[in-house]
This record gives C-alpha cells, structure tokens and sequence, in this order.
C-alpha cells in the first residue's frame, strides 16, 4: 500500500516539486490540508489511473452481484429470486 502523509498547504508551497516527486518516485499520496481539515489528494498519474480501475471493477463487481440477486415478480404476483 502507498504510504499516505497529511500537510498543510503551506508546507506543499513552500515545495511543491519536493511533494510531486515524492509522489512520483515513491508512491506517495499526500492529503492537503487548509485550515485543519482535508481539502485536496496529491498522488502520482498512475496510481489514480489505478484506483479509476479499481473503482470500475468494483462497480462492475457490485452491477452483476445486484443483477444475480434482483427479484422478478411474475404475472401471478408472486416474488422469484432471479
């Protein structure tokens, strides 16, 4: 798993190439923080391209488990599990 930092904006401006690299040459994401709470994710290209697939796997995944499991009901009025 990415290591996951959380800094304040100020320090990202202070160096922002720093924070990009450490992104791009070890993986890590860092949460931004304004005024106490998080406001922005910095992570390199490919991982967000990874958890976008993830993501849509996962979707997949949750579609076809919600389509296995949908209930028909039948002119008869009774309930079929599909």
């Amino acid at each position: 798993m990415a290591e996951m930092t959380t800094v304040a904006l100020a320090e990202v401006r202070a160096d922002p190439a720093g924070f990009v690299d450490a992104a791009l040459r070890q993986g890590r994401r860092t949460t931004i923080t304004r005024d106490g709470p998080p406001v922005a994710v910095l992570l390199a290209v490919t991982d967000l391209e990874s958890l976008e697939r993830t993501a849509t796997d996962g979707e997949s995944v949750v579609a076809r488990r919600a389509h296995r499991r949908s209930v028909l009901v039948g002119s008869n009025g009774k309930v079929a599990r599909r």
